[in-house]
């Protein structure tokens, strides 16, 4: 069973350790520039993310096994909404339903919040993963440039019946 839990700020090298082991994996499946555009923005959210105390992890007996960055307060996106800006998942647990359960996690946290709607920001087009998304009830909102050059598609979730 999937424990999940927010991330104490003295655990950031476990944590970073973590994060790099699973973008190694990923360099396998990407090209080198993505690759490297990915670990400098991921090292610098998950950071952020540990300071702010956003970032969750995914425990399956006793061993960790995915991480998610759930922002309740942020303020780009909407006053009223939670956002998602990352997930992550070993390889060794993908199809084991990891993703949906932290999702699920994030959507009762959001509602815990008080949050109208859950924000998904997804990096790059992985076709794959934004079908999923919307499987899970997401709604396509568009594209978000950050930096000039790091493109995000972003979906909506809507916590309370609302639609847009």
């Amino acid at each position: 069973m999937l424990q999940i839990s927010c991330v104490k700020k003295n655990e950031e090298d476990k944590i970073m350790y973590f994060y790099h082991s699973l973008l190694k994996h990923l360099s396998n499946c990407m090209d080198q520039d993505h690759y490297l555009k990915q670990s400098e923005l991921g090292d610098q959210l998950m950071k952020q993310a540990i300071q702010d105390g956003c970032l969750y992890v995914g425990i399956v007996q006793n061993r960790l096994v995915s991480l998610m960055i759930l922002d309740h307060k942020n303020e780009k996106v909407d006053n009223d909404a939670s956002v998602i800006y990352s997930i992550a998942v070993d390889p060794a647990y993908f199809g084991h339903g990891i993703a949906n359960q932290m999702i699920s996690y994030a959507i009762d946290r959001s509602r815990e919040e008080g949050s109208d709607y859950l924000h998904l920001a997804v990096l790059g087009d992985h076709a794959k993963t934004l079908e999923v998304y919307e499987d899970l009830g997401f709604f396509y909102e568009g594209q978000h440039t950050e930096n000039e050059e790091y493109v995000f598609h972003i979906y909506k979730y809507p916590l309370k019946g609302k639609t847009e």
